[in-house]
């Protein structure tokens, strides 16, 4: 399996390079049990819908919505203390209209789901202003828990950027769910750069036990990926194929993927999905 998955990276460097361009565009990407983002992975560009964005009191709003209002999405990001908002990491985000001094705020809501209470953190990676003090150009990501919830809404947001948009790392799983001795499972990694640029990353694939064990299916002398991937590349391939045997862990296995900016270690993109083993 380990050969058969680096012989699929190996060919995604075939693939062409598209020219450079300001991008805007929203990702999310829920983990299950995320109430905001609904456990699914969604992105939104300018084709789908409408992008605004506006300044008030520092804080820098944007929202979204397709034209039927079927999707609507609303994203704010504010500095301690009202600042202006600059490029850089701000760790320990509350909800932004009622966070306390000294704390970065930070909201993503919509289609009809919101936060009373939440944490989380989010990286600004491009900002400028006009003359009359609204965002011409923003890229940020984020990472958002709910109401205390360990799953997270995870995402960016790029307005007019001239920053690549981060790639993304989907896992999906096919065959049992819940697996005894006998059934098949199939996991499967989905790997998309929606940016203009190839851009490099550190991928990291693994299995996670009931016991909390972790196993990387690149195997003990290379668990960690480093390769470059092409702008506009979205492809699936399987990193799990097999079919269980009796004697296996039972509980609640994970499938996690992670990609990472190489030099940086900066995380672009996370997802996991579980499965039950039962005797």
């Amino acid at each position: 399996m380990t050969r058969r998955v680096l012989l699929l990276l190996a060919l995604l460097l075939l693939s062409p390079v598209i020219s450079e361009a300001q991008t805007t565009l929203l990702v999310l990407q829920s983990q299950p049990g995320d109430y905001i983002g609904g456990g699914l992975n969604q992105s939104f560009n300018e084709v789908d819908g409408s992008f605004q964005v506006n300044v008030i009191n520092n804080d820098v709003n944007f929202s979204f919505n397709t034209a039927s209002y079927s999707h609507f999405w609303n994203l704010a990001f504010g500095a301690p203390n009202h600042a202006p908002l600059v490029a850089g990491v701000y760790e320990g985000a509350t909800r932004a209209p009622f966070r306390a001094p000294g704390e970065p705020g930070l909201d993503v809501w919509g289609d009809g789901r919101g936060c009373n209470q939440l944490t989380g953190r989010f990286e600004v990676l491009e900002v400028t202003y006009g003359s009359n003090g609204n965002v011409t150009t923003f890229a940020a990501t984020f990472e958002q828990h709910c109401e205390g919830m360990t799953p997270a809404l995870l995402g960016a947001m790029l307005y007019n950027a001239n920053t690549p948009a981060p790639p993304q790392l989907n896992v999906t799983l096919d065959g049992c769910l819940h697996c005894h001795a006998g059934d098949h499972l199939i996991a499967q990694i989905t790997l998309r750069n929606p940016g203009t640029r190839v851009t490099p990353v550190e991928i990291k694939v693994g299995v996670r036990l009931p016991d909390g064990t972790g196993i990387s299916v690149f195997g003990p002398d290379g668990q960690h990926l480093v390769i470059p991937l092409p702008a506009g590349l979205d492809t699936t391939f399987p990193v799990l194929n097999l079919t269980w045997p009796a004697g296996v862990p039972p509980g609640v296995w994970h499938v996690e993927g992670t990609l990472i900016e190489p030099v940086l270690g900066r995380t672009f993109s996370r997802d996991v999905k579980t499965f039950a083993v039962e005797p």
